[in-house]
């Protein structure tokens, strides 16, 4: 992909409406701020010429959708200062719940679950400072 190619999806795709990003501790605000990432991850799946993304997007968009499935991913990102193992039964739960891979239930949890962790010390280090 070319650069200019790049920054054109960026600026289409509404990556920008990603910032800033939502309250990590407030559940709703992070939900819907993963239904806003699925509409940018969704549109990247269209560039592609397969149709496994386009499956997991969707997937993935419907275990947020699912109150059952958000409330156990939640536990899972914002429950503990330990990040969860893709042998955790909770993970293996989930996955099966939703249908999809261990690996990318993993996946999910730990970029969201990282996010968390960074805001999280920053709001911290702030909270000191001031």
């Amino acid at each position: 992909m070319k650069i200019l190619e790049i920054i054109r999806f960026v600026v289409s795709s509404g990556v920008m409406d990603l910032l800033p990003l939502p309250d990590f501790g407030d559940s709703g605000a992070v939900r819907t701020w993963s239904y806003e990432v699925c509409d940018v991850f969704d549109k990247a799946a269209d560039l592609t010429t397969t149709d496994i993304d386009d499956k997991v997007v969707q997937t993935v968009r419907e275990a947020i959708e699912d109150d059952t499935l958000w409330k156990a991913f939640w536990t899972l990102i914002h429950g503990s200062d330990v990040l969860p193992m893709e042998t955790d039964e909770r993970v293996v739960k989930l996955a099966d719940d939703a249908k999809l891979s261990p690996v990318v239930v993993i996946t999910i949890v730990r970029v969201v679950w990282y996010l968390y962790k960074q805001w999280k010390d920053r709001q911290n280090k702030d909270d000191q400072e001031s």
